[in-house]
């Protein structure tokens, strides 16, 4: 389960905390889908679905590549 840390504070006091609202919303479509459907049906709600910007993978690739010599 992905949910984003939140970092807050002084170097001397810090703190440390989890922002529970995507996490929360994981958790109950995934109760929901395994009383509605099945329990297998709840890992439904868990999966990625790729929805994110496509990054140029050749072009990071060189980027990365261009840095390293053999």
């Amino acid at each position: 389960m992905r949910s984003p840390i939140t970092l807050g504070g002084t170097l001397r006091h810090p703190t440390v905390g989890v922002k529970v609202g995507k996490l929360a919303e994981q958790g109950a479509a995934a109760a929901a889908l395994g009383v509605l459907l099945t329990p297998a049906a709840a890992a439904i709600a868990f999966i990625d679905p790729g929805l994110a910007k496509d990054k140029d993978c050749a072009t990071v690739v060189e980027q990365g590549n261009a840095g390293v010599q053999n």
